[in-house]
Parts: structure tokens; sequence; C-alpha cells
């Protein structure tokens, strides 16, 4: 098998700059454009699967476009917007969280609060402050939408209502709804926020870890 050499390539928009040839075994010779590395170096020899590659001159080190000036990597926001995993109203669904949010809304509003923030704020604090409002109901509500906005963005979720509208004329049944919303995804407020994502991760493992004893061979 002979030495690969470099040589003169054009590219798609007239640019020039070093290629590879890379001798197969079957005689044949492949010629191959030299794509831009992090460090480029010219004339260095590394060994492929058998072949030896020279490194040429880089075509151009700092595009980050294609041809065609497109990004590369292009991220691109998802806009569609995800449906509730329970209606508004479905407050059957979880009757021990249903009688708990009407008697102690403040208790359901702290819950929801530490797993929405990801245990930055804990349900004792959030559900003291909930109860230092109960004199305020409109500064309560409010703290309530500023919550359940927070939610929805985090999952993408609809606005069939306005967050407002369903805290001040529904705020139970909206706190059940949020309640129920994160449960289903995994994570049970009255765990809390340490509790339940450590439950949701050996959940995770139960559908990643093969069974054991388990092989590829039929007898």
């Amino acid at each position: 098998m002979g030495r690969n050499q470099t040589t003169d390539v054009e590219t798609a928009g007239g640019k020039q700059g070093s290629g590879l040839e890379v001798q197969g075994g079957g005689g044949g010779t492949v010629v191959a454009p030299y794509f831009p590395v992090a460090e480029p170096t010219v004339g260095k020899v590394e060994s492929y699967g058998g072949n030896e590659v020279v490194y040429g001159t880089p075509i151009d080190a700092t595009t980050t476009t294609d041809i065609h000036g497109i990004p590369k990597v292009q991220m691109v926001q998802n806009t569609v917007e995800i449906p509730w995993s329970t209606g508004l109203f479905s407050c059957h669904q979880h009757w021990k969280n249903a009688l708990v949010t009407v008697f102690l809304p403040c208790v359901t509003f702290g819950q929801i609060a530490e797993i929405v923030d990801e245990g930055e704020t804990s349900s004792a604090m959030a559900g003291f402050l909930c109860c230092l409002t109960l004199n305020m109901p409109w500064f309560g509500k409010m703290k309530g939408c500023k919550y359940r906005k927070k939610l929805r963005e985090k999952y993408n979720l609809e606005k069939p209502i306005g967050d407002s509208v369903s805290h001040i004329f529904c705020p139970c049944c909206a706190l059940c709804q949020e309640f129920r919303e994160l449960k289903n995804r995994g994570l049970d407020p009255s765990l809390g926020w340490k509790a339940s994502l450590a439950a949701q991760q050996q959940n995770q493992e139960k559908f990643t870890i093969p069974p054991k004893n388990q092989n590829m061979f039929k007898y």
C-alpha cells in the first residue's frame, strides 16, 4: 500500500485548498478535501485503518457556515404547545390532593413552588408566605399566577385560559391541576424536590438497565 499524498482540490464556491489522496486496497485513489480542525497542523502524518494520512492546509479555519451560508448547527425552538395531562376541573383524579387544597391551599402552593423552583424555594417557606397573604387575596392569587406561568413555560404547556383567570376564579382547581401535572411528569410535589427527583431517576433506571442473565443467543 503506497503512501498517501496531498493534492490541491477545488471546493464549491471556487475556494482552493488541500486534500488527501487515500489509496485503498483495491488500488483506487480517492481525493477528499481537508476540513478544518481545532488546531490544524500542516504536514502531520497519522494512520487511520492502515492508511497514512497527511494533513494539508485548511480551506478556511474561521468558517462557521457551509457553502450555502447556512449554519452547520441550527437550533430550532419548539413553538408547538403541549396540552395539559389533565383538565382544569379534573380534581377527582387525585382526591387526596383535592381535599388538602380545599382546606389547606397554602400547603399545595408551597409544594408546587418547591418543584417549579427546583429546590431553590422550600415548600415550608413558600407555604408560609402564602399564609401571610391570606389577608391580601389578590396578592396571593398573583403569586399563584406567577408559578402557573412558570410551570407552563417550563414544559411548554398550552394556555386555554389566562393564568390570572384560572387563579382568580378557580384557585383550588388551578392548584390541583398544577399538582397533577407535576406528578404525572414523575415529580411528586408531596415528596419535595430532592426526593421526587431521586424517585424519577430510579424509575428511569428501571427502563434503561437491561435484565440480568439476558443473552443474544437462542438455544
